[in-house]
């Protein structure tokens, strides 16, 4: 990250009251107080979904999905992190950017469809990388939540807390 990105993210956690920047040498560290679990309950209302927008396509396979980073995300994560059956259409994340550069190039074989339908997947355009150093083919579970969390599905958001719970605290 560059580094007035960060300074303005250490001047939104201090804003926020969750943390508090000290300056060790010409070091600036970040210091918080809490657990992992209260400053997740106190940021999480702050967090905007990542998923900018969904579409939908034929012949997406395991091999192109892992190919060009694609990870497994929304419904069809949950199911795999909880007792959900799986969608019918599976679901797919990759980054806007990532997306925006290659469906013109590599992914142009990807037939975009207007809605879900046999045979489609969906993909997620996410606002970040989806997947987090050294992570292989699954989104994080706290992205996880934050692009379903406003699902209306009452099993779902049972699910979701489970998945909460589950988050290494």
């Amino acid at each position: 990250y560059q580094n007035m990105t960060m300074v303005r993210a250490f001047r939104e956690i201090e804003s926020a009251g969750i943390g508090r920047a000290e300056k060790v040498g010409k070091e600036k560290y970040l210091r918080i107080s809490e657990t992992r679990r209260t400053v997740w309950e106190r940021v999480e209302p702050l967090l905007q979904n990542p998923v900018l927008r969904r579409v939908y396509v034929h012949d997406l396979n395991q091999q192109t999905a892992s190919d060009y980073n694609f990870a497994i995300a929304g419904e069809t994560a949950l199911s795999r992190a909880s007792m959900l059956n799986e969608p019918k259409v599976p679901v797919w994340a990759i980054q806007s950017k990532t997306w925006q550069a290659e469906k013109d190039g590599v992914l142009r074989k990807l037939q975009e469809v207007p809605y879900p339908e046999t045979g489609a997947a969906e993909i997620e355009l996410w606002r970040y990388p989806v997947l987090l150093p050294g992570q292989k083919a699954t989104v994080d579970p706290l992205s996880l939540y934050l692009s379903l969390r406003d699902r209306a599905d009452e099993r779902m958001q049972a699910a979701l807390t489970k998945l909460l719970e589950d988050t290494l605290w």
